[in-house]
């Protein structure tokens, strides 16, 4: 069985490419060392070599182009909209943001929970998003990583409150990554889980078992089988 490139399959995917690429080579190599002679029979020798150069980066570019280069790039294309695809469908929202802490993109979950747009949101800073009194700590964090230092929060997952457009203050979950594209660093994955109603259930149990525990009568809860629950 041969893949599309025409190479054995057993060879791994680094070995078949270079042996893809070699086939190319040896082949255009030998159409110009049978071409030149006919094409330009009388050319002296560094001209012939300049001409074998050229002859050969002309029949073999196509090829390689459609062997290699198109393959990668339909695959470069399809992880990218399979990615951006599920950014956009997630639930949390999922907000990536640069060393200096400015929006650069988000996700349409982001945009509910925090009631902005898109275009308001991209190229302004984080802490837009967030109480003022969190402002300062994000900014040391970010110049302490800027400087070398540790970021202290990368892959946990912290509760804290976000800021919404209205000005209202909610709870939420949130995790970050940083990845790095040449020298820039970015923080990705921030993805944040509105709790709002989390914890409205939370309070609400904790009230109910603090009743419970102070009411002066006895108190039993059965299910409808009569077992104590």
């Amino acid at each position: 069985m041969k893949p599309r490139d025409g190479t054995p399959a057993f060879l791994p995917s680094p070995l078949r490419l270079f042996v893809t690429v070699l086939a190319v080579v040896f082949l255009a190599e030998a159409a110009v060392m049978f071409l030149l002679p006919v094409l330009l029979p009388h050319m002296h020798s560094l001209a012939a070599a300049i001409a074998d150069a050229a002859l050969l980066t002309v029949l073999s570019a196509p090829f390689l182009w459609w062997l290699i280069v198109r393959p990668l790039r339909s695959t470069a294309v399809a992880e990218h909209l399979r990615a951006a695809t599920v950014v956009a469908h997630a639930v949390d929202g999922i907000i990536t943001m640069n060393e200096q802490g400015l929006v650069q993109s988000l996700n349409p979950a982001a945009e509910r929970i925090f009631g902005y747009g898109k275009d308001e949101v991209l190229g302004k800073p984080l802490t837009l998003l967030m109480p003022e009194r969190y402002r300062d700590a994000h900014q040391r964090g970010l110049a302490r990583v800027r400087s070398g230092g540790e970021a202290r929060i990368i892959g946990k997952t912290i509760e804290l409150h976000g800021l919404r457009k209205d000005g209202s203050e909610f709870p939420l979950e949130l995790t970050l990554a940083a990845w790095r594209i040449g020298k820039d660093r970015f923080y990705s994955s921030i993805v944040l889980r509105d709790l709002t109603e989390r914890k409205r259930t939370e309070e609400r149990l904790r009230l109910q078992s603090a009743a419970l525990e102070s009411a002066a009568n006895a108190v039993v809860i059965t299910d409808r089988e009569g077992r104590i629950t």
